[in-house]
Protein backbone atom coordinates (compact mmCIF):
# COMPACT_ATOMS: atom_id res chain seq x y z
CA UNK A 1 0.00 0.00 0.00
CA UNK A 2 1.13 3.45 -0.90
CA UNK A 3 0.39 6.88 -1.74
CA UNK A 4 -1.71 7.56 0.98
CA UNK A 5 -3.70 4.87 0.16
CA UNK A 6 -5.92 3.65 3.33
CA UNK A 7 -7.07 -0.38 3.46
CA UNK A 8 -10.00 -1.21 6.21
CA UNK A 9 -11.50 -4.51 4.67
CA UNK A 10 -9.97 -7.14 6.74
CA UNK A 11 -12.37 -8.80 9.22
CA UNK A 12 -11.16 -11.58 10.22
CA UNK A 13 -9.10 -12.17 13.65
CA UNK A 14 -6.26 -14.53 12.35
CA UNK A 15 -4.05 -14.08 9.89
CA UNK A 16 -1.60 -16.91 8.99
CA UNK A 17 1.53 -16.26 6.69
CA UNK A 18 3.22 -19.49 7.99
CA UNK A 19 2.76 -21.49 4.76
CA UNK A 20 4.85 -19.16 2.60
CA UNK A 21 8.57 -18.79 2.52
CA UNK A 22 10.85 -16.18 2.19
CA UNK A 23 14.16 -15.79 0.87
CA UNK A 24 13.52 -12.77 1.89
CA UNK A 25 9.54 -12.11 1.04
CA UNK A 26 8.27 -8.72 2.69
CA UNK A 27 4.84 -10.05 3.61
CA UNK A 28 3.43 -6.37 4.43
CA UNK A 29 4.49 -3.13 3.13
CA UNK A 30 2.76 0.14 3.96
CA UNK A 31 4.84 3.13 2.35
CA UNK A 32 4.34 6.95 2.51
CA UNK A 33 2.57 9.88 4.61
CA UNK A 34 -1.07 8.68 4.77
CA UNK A 35 -0.84 5.24 3.78
CA UNK A 36 -2.88 2.93 6.21
CA UNK A 37 -3.08 -0.83 6.80
CA UNK A 38 -6.21 -1.17 9.17
CA UNK A 39 -5.96 -5.22 10.55
CA UNK A 40 -7.13 -4.09 14.05
CA UNK A 41 -9.42 -6.91 14.02
CA UNK A 42 -6.96 -9.52 14.12
CA UNK A 43 -6.12 -10.98 17.87
CA UNK A 44 -3.53 -13.40 16.32
CA UNK A 45 -0.36 -13.42 14.29
CA UNK A 46 1.58 -16.49 12.92
CA UNK A 47 4.74 -15.89 11.32
CA UNK A 48 7.72 -17.80 10.07
CA UNK A 49 8.47 -20.70 8.18
CA UNK A 50 8.95 -24.31 9.68
CA UNK A 51 10.76 -26.47 7.46
CA UNK A 52 13.56 -24.03 5.50
CA UNK A 53 15.76 -21.22 6.63
CA UNK A 54 14.95 -18.30 5.39
CA UNK A 55 13.51 -14.43 6.21
CA UNK A 56 10.65 -12.62 5.84
CA UNK A 57 9.22 -9.11 6.74
CA UNK A 58 6.49 -6.63 7.82
CA UNK A 59 7.44 -2.89 6.57
CA UNK A 60 6.20 0.63 7.61
CA UNK A 61 8.15 3.20 5.55
CA UNK A 62 8.24 7.25 5.28
CA UNK A 63 5.09 8.07 7.26
CA UNK A 64 2.87 4.68 6.26
CA UNK A 65 0.93 3.07 9.44
CA UNK A 66 0.56 -0.77 9.85
CA UNK A 67 -2.51 -1.31 12.39
CA UNK A 68 -2.70 -3.96 14.93
CA UNK A 69 -4.15 -2.89 17.71
CA UNK A 70 -6.01 -5.53 18.35
CA UNK A 71 -3.33 -8.31 18.16
CA UNK A 72 -2.76 -10.01 21.01
CA UNK A 73 -1.02 -12.71 20.37
CA UNK A 74 2.36 -13.32 17.53
CA UNK A 75 3.20 -16.45 17.23
CA UNK A 76 6.42 -17.61 15.64
CA UNK A 77 6.59 -21.24 14.14
CA UNK A 78 9.79 -20.88 12.29
CA UNK A 79 13.21 -22.39 12.59
CA UNK A 80 16.00 -21.48 14.02
CA UNK A 81 17.81 -20.17 10.76
CA UNK A 82 14.26 -18.29 9.81
CA UNK A 83 14.01 -14.26 11.02
CA UNK A 84 10.76 -12.68 10.78
CA UNK A 85 11.70 -8.92 11.16
CA UNK A 86 8.83 -5.64 11.81
CA UNK A 87 10.28 -2.79 10.31
CA UNK A 88 9.95 1.02 10.37
CA UNK A 89 11.64 3.98 9.19
CA UNK A 90 11.48 7.07 8.10
CA UNK A 91 8.17 8.17 10.59
CA UNK A 92 6.57 4.66 9.68
CA UNK A 93 4.57 3.10 12.46
CA UNK A 94 3.10 -0.42 13.43
CA UNK A 95 0.93 0.00 16.11
CA UNK A 96 0.93 -3.40 18.97
CA UNK A 97 -1.10 -1.50 21.99
CA UNK A 98 -2.66 -4.47 23.49
CA UNK A 99 -0.38 -7.40 22.34
CA UNK A 100 0.22 -9.35 24.83
CA UNK A 101 2.39 -12.05 24.08
CA UNK A 102 5.41 -12.93 21.41
CA UNK A 103 5.71 -17.22 21.29
CA UNK A 104 8.30 -19.15 19.72
CA UNK A 105 7.09 -22.81 18.56
CA UNK A 106 10.39 -23.80 16.34
CA UNK A 107 12.95 -21.39 17.69
CA UNK A 108 12.24 -18.73 15.00
CA UNK A 109 13.46 -15.37 15.71
CA UNK A 110 11.39 -12.41 15.80
CA UNK A 111 13.15 -8.80 15.25
CA UNK A 112 11.50 -5.59 15.72
CA UNK A 113 14.02 -2.94 14.01
CA UNK A 114 12.74 0.95 14.22
CA UNK A 115 15.49 2.54 11.18
CA UNK A 116 15.06 5.69 12.70
CA UNK A 117 12.50 7.68 13.95
CA UNK A 118 10.38 6.53 17.04
CA UNK A 119 11.08 3.53 18.99
CA UNK A 120 8.04 0.56 18.90
CA UNK A 121 5.71 0.83 22.21
CA UNK A 122 4.55 -2.12 23.63
CA UNK A 123 2.36 -1.22 26.65
CA UNK A 124 1.04 -4.44 27.30
CA UNK A 125 3.53 -7.11 26.66
CA UNK A 126 4.10 -9.42 29.41
CA UNK A 127 5.95 -12.70 27.66
CA UNK A 128 8.43 -12.59 24.50
CA UNK A 129 10.55 -16.13 23.31
CA UNK A 130 13.04 -15.48 20.78
CA UNK A 131 12.75 -11.77 20.19
CA UNK A 132 15.31 -9.05 19.43
CA UNK A 133 15.15 -5.55 20.60
CA UNK A 134 17.59 -2.98 20.14
CA UNK A 135 18.06 0.20 22.84
CA UNK A 136 19.52 3.60 20.33
CA UNK A 137 22.17 5.41 21.72
CA UNK A 138 20.57 8.31 23.91
CA UNK A 139 17.49 6.56 23.78
CA UNK A 140 15.26 5.37 26.53
CA UNK A 141 13.21 2.39 26.17
CA UNK A 142 10.46 1.24 28.85
CA UNK A 143 8.93 -1.63 28.71
CA UNK A 144 6.27 -1.43 31.33
CA UNK A 145 4.92 -4.85 31.64
CA UNK A 146 7.15 -7.33 30.50
CA UNK A 147 7.86 -10.34 33.38
CA UNK A 148 9.35 -13.15 31.20
CA UNK A 149 11.90 -13.29 28.37
CA UNK A 150 12.95 -16.47 27.27
CA UNK A 151 15.76 -16.88 24.45
CA UNK A 152 15.51 -13.02 24.13
CA UNK A 153 18.00 -10.49 22.85
CA UNK A 154 18.64 -7.40 23.88
CA UNK A 155 21.11 -4.99 23.09
CA UNK A 156 21.57 -1.50 24.60
CA UNK A 157 23.75 1.71 22.87
CA UNK A 158 25.54 3.77 24.30
CA UNK A 159 23.87 6.12 26.74
CA UNK A 160 20.85 4.02 26.31
CA UNK A 161 18.55 3.30 29.22
CA UNK A 162 16.02 0.17 29.32
CA UNK A 163 13.58 -0.24 31.90
CA UNK A 164 11.75 -3.32 33.07
CA UNK A 165 10.05 -2.81 36.03
CA UNK A 166 8.47 -6.23 36.28
CA UNK A 167 10.89 -9.08 34.70
CA UNK A 168 11.48 -12.09 37.03
CA UNK A 169 12.69 -14.40 34.65
CA UNK A 170 14.73 -13.70 31.77
CA UNK A 171 17.00 -16.09 29.24
CA UNK A 172 19.22 -15.17 26.45
CA UNK A 173 21.60 -12.34 25.76
CA UNK A 174 22.06 -8.37 27.05
CA UNK A 175 24.98 -6.56 25.26
CA UNK A 176 25.24 -3.31 27.04
CA UNK A 177 27.53 -0.86 25.68
CA UNK A 178 29.47 1.81 27.81
CA UNK A 179 27.58 4.39 29.76
CA UNK A 180 24.46 1.96 28.73
CA UNK A 181 22.46 1.42 31.74
CA UNK A 182 19.25 -1.52 32.22
CA UNK A 183 16.99 -0.91 35.23
CA UNK A 184 15.39 -4.62 35.91
CA UNK A 185 15.25 -4.43 40.11
CA UNK A 186 12.86 -7.38 40.11
CA UNK A 187 14.42 -9.83 38.32
CA UNK A 188 15.36 -12.95 40.60
CA UNK A 189 15.67 -15.71 37.68
CA UNK A 190 18.64 -15.39 34.77
CA UNK A 191 19.07 -18.52 33.64
CA UNK A 192 21.00 -19.80 30.48
CA UNK A 193 21.98 -15.62 30.20
CA UNK A 194 24.75 -14.40 28.63
CA UNK A 195 25.36 -10.30 29.76
CA UNK A 196 27.68 -8.24 28.45
CA UNK A 197 28.11 -4.90 29.91
CA UNK A 198 31.30 -2.55 28.65
CA UNK A 199 32.85 0.16 30.19
CA UNK A 200 30.62 2.25 32.10
CA UNK A 201 27.59 -0.18 31.53
CA UNK A 202 25.13 -0.90 34.40
CA UNK A 203 22.94 -3.26 34.96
Amino acid sequence: ISGGAVFSEVVATSYDVTGIRGTPIVMVSVTGAGSKLDLSSVETLKVGYPYEWGSESFEARDGGVIDFSGLKLIEDQGRSDYTTSFIKTGGGDILFPILEEIRSTSDGQTEFADEGGAPFIFPALKAVARGTFDVESGERRVFPSIQTLSGTTFSVGSGGELDLPFLASMSGSLTIQSGGVVNAPSLTSLTWGVVTVDGSGQF
